[in-house]
């Protein structure tokens, strides 16, 4: 459902888009920009392992494609697999970490005198 039945030019690496969109929605950019910064800023590249690639596989309309194919499968599935990822990857950091999601953390802004 996401990608066509079609032979065509292979497809973006989905870490890639998906490491993007988080970027994106993490620094709260618009489109345009986090295609501009893959291209040109090594931080993105390297946040997404793609300074090896010689031409970034990502453009604007990759982008754009690829999340409206995502919303497409959302309503036909019910399924949103960008949330699912999301969680899949914060229970990893928190395996990792060794951190226990059920307790919160407290931090001295939020006390009150």
């Amino acid at each position: 459902m996401l990608y066509s039945d079609e032979i065509s030019r292979p497809n973006s690496p989905v870490n890639v888009l998906v490491g993007l969109l988080i970027l994106k929605e993490n620094f709260s950019l618009p489109d345009e920009y986090p295609i501009g910064s893959l291209n040109f800023d090594m931080r993105f590249q390297l946040a997404l392992g793609t300074t090896s690639y010689e031409k970034q596989p990502v453009s604007i309309n990759t982008l754009y494609n690829f999340r409206t194919r995502v919303l497409e499968y959302e309503k036909k599935t019910a399924r949103d697999l960008i949330k699912e990822e999301i969680e899949a990857l914060a229970a990893l950091i928190e395996t990792e970490m060794k951190l226990n999601g059920k307790m919160l953390r407290m931090d001295s802004m939020m006390i009150r005198f």
